[in-house]
Parts: C-alpha cells; structure tokens; sequence
C-alpha cells in the first residue's frame, strides 16, 4: 500500500517545519542540549506569533513568518529575558528562517530586519597570578581529609585545566586511549581532546603535569582498582582498558559535570581565593588563566592560541588577547617609525 503524499508546504503548519528543520540538523550529530535548546527557542516564537495573529499555536502557518509580525513576537520575548538570551533565539530562527528560504518556503530571509541585541563586550576574567599558587601549593599539600576526598585526583584534574585549558566538557570526556606517549620527549604526553563542535585537536602535557596524571592513575588503582592485567615494572597507564574513562568518581564511575564542579570550588575555598574568580566561574575560570597567560607571551600568535583553546573563530580568542593587551603591545612597539621619534 502506498505511503499518503505530504501535504503541499503551505498546508504544513510552522510547527510542522519546525520538526523539519530539528530533523536536518540532527543529522550533524549535534548535543543533545542543542536540541532541546533549539526546540524551546522555536516553540516559544512560534506561541507569540500565534498570539501576534490571534490563533492557536498548532495552526499558525508560515505566511505568520513576517517582518512585523517577528518583531513583535521578539519584542514581546525580550521582556523578561536576558540579552544573551535574546541573541540565542536570534540565532536559532536566522537558522530556521534561512531553511525556509532553502525549501522555498519563504522568499527571504525577514530576520535581518529584525533587531538583535549586541554582544556584551566583557573580558573573561582570569585568577591573579598569586591566586594560581596558592592553589596549587595546597593541592600538593593536600592530604584526604574526608571520606570524599581524592587529593590526588582533584589536583591532576586542576592542573590538566590550567596548564592546557581544556573545557570543563572535554575533560570529563576524556578516556584513557586518548593518551599517547611523546616518542621524542621523555615525559611528555600527547592527548587527544575531542573539543566543541567535533573539533578535535591535541594538547601537549609537561613533566610535571604527566607526573601528577601518573600518581593520580596509581591511586586509583588502589581505590577503585584495575580494569586491564600488565606486569608489575608495565607503565600505570597498561593497568586500565583504552576505553576507560580518565577520570573517575569514587566508585570507579565516569566523573560527572556536578562533582567536578564541586572538587573544583572545595579546592578553591581551601585555597582562600573564591573571591578571585568570577561569579559562576569554576572550571571556566581555570581555562581563563591558561588563555589569558598564553597571551601575555609574545612569541604565541592569536592563530596558535585559538588552536590551543579549541576556538573556532578567532574573535572569541582575541577576547582573550584583550584582557592579557601585550601581543598588541609588542606588535605595536616593532613599528619602525618609532626610531624617528
């Protein structure tokens, strides 16, 4: 039996190309929170447009898609809402209305006309240099004080953050095949990170930073154990399966996104630096220092850096290079019109 013919597209409601739409983009493999976010976002459009044409939101149809009529509706949605707020759903319905104009449903795109509101221009905030070591001074001296406490741990996961930046995501993910062992550089590891918006790339650890990933990875063969048999003399890291995640709870589980906020923020307090860092702020705070003192050093371009961050644009590392201000300093001072002053 053949399959029903769909509806011609202006027979399909606003909503119907809303499920349109998710479903093309869902074939990018997008996060499941993009998702969700983008379904609110459309759907609560989609009830002030009703409101703005007086019917029900099932049936508002996509000739509702107007100039005045968007305006209205994103008007009546800033109210209460924040601006960062706002330029999201922005974003979401300049994407949508652009499908529509692809599936010509639509002759153009009527979102440029409406108004967004401007991106705040702050600056990340990153911890003072003697905030910085403080805290890892009583990371190393820390001893487990609670039942709770994995010293060890919090400060590999800690100094990880700060000496490579890596986002709060990107950590958690992290699994233990994503380690390579330098061939050329004795103590050196690389490991792979699988960053935002699938760009992956590699991150480079020191000495020191392989040393404290080592002892972590020995307690915890202590505490939750082994999941792989190796020699006695094999390296720490042949005691666990490839797929193993790199960090874990207490009972030996994938670390979660609320624990490592908390370890973070407990490692904060005990240091005495919470006032330090933004509001909000805890892992993010950490991958802002890195940023921000990768930038001081001139040596390091705003390209290199926005690799190291995993940025895909460069606007967002040049934030960052704003805060630090001496990359544009030091590019300033080489003008050779200087010496005829």
């Amino acid at each position: 039996m053949a399959e029903p013919a769909s509806p011609p597209a202006h027979q399909v409601s606003l909503r119907g190309w809303a499920r349109r739409f998710l479903d093309s983009i869902a074939s990018g493999k997008p996060s499941p929170h993009t998702l969700v976010a983008y379904q609110r976002d459309l759907d609560t459009i989609i009830e002030l447009l009703a409101a703005e044409t007086h019917c029900q939101p099932d049936l508002v149809g996509v000739d509702a898609i107007t100039v005045t009529a968007l305006r209205g509706a994103f008007a009546a949605y800033a109210v209460r809402r924040s601006a960062a707020t706002v330029r999201r759903t922005w974003s979401a319905w300049n994407r949508f209305c652009g499908f529509l104009l692809t599936e010509n449903v639509i002759p153009g795109n009527p979102m440029q006309a409406v108004n967004r509101p401007k991106t705040a221009k702050t600056l990340p905030r990153s911890l003072p240099d003697e905030a910085v070591a403080r805290l890892v001074s009583t990371l190393a001296e820390s001893t487990q004080a609670r039942a709770d406490d994995w010293p060890e741990r919090d400060f590999a996961i800690i100094a990880l953050t700060l000496l490579c930046g890596l986002r709060s995501a990107e950590l958690l993910a992290l699994d233990i095949r994503d380690h390579q062992i330098h061939p050329d550089a004795v103590g050196e590891l690389r490991i792979h990170v699988r960053g935002k918006g699938r760009k992956d790339r590699i991150v480079h650890t020191s000495p020191p930073l392989t040393a404290l990933l080592e002892d972590y990875l020995t307690t915890r063969t202590i505490r939750v154990g082994t999941t792989r048999r190796a020699s006695a003399d094999a390296p720490v890291w042949a005691r666990f399966k490839a797929g193993d995640p790199m960090f874990v709870n207490l009972t030996g589980q994938r670390l979660t996104q609320g624990t490592l906020q908390y370890r973070v923020q407990r490692a904060y307090r005990r240091a005495g630096i919470e006032a330090e860092r933004t509001a909000g702020a805890l892992t993010h705070a950490l991958r802002h220092t890195f940023a921000t003192t990768m930038a001081r050093n001139p040596t390091i371009t705003v390209h290199t850096l926005a690799k190291m961050l995993g940025h895909e644009s460069i606007a967002t590392t040049q934030r960052y290079t704003e805060a630090a201000g001496t990359i544009t300093r030091h590019a300033a001072a080489t003008n050779p019109h200087y010496k005829l002053m």
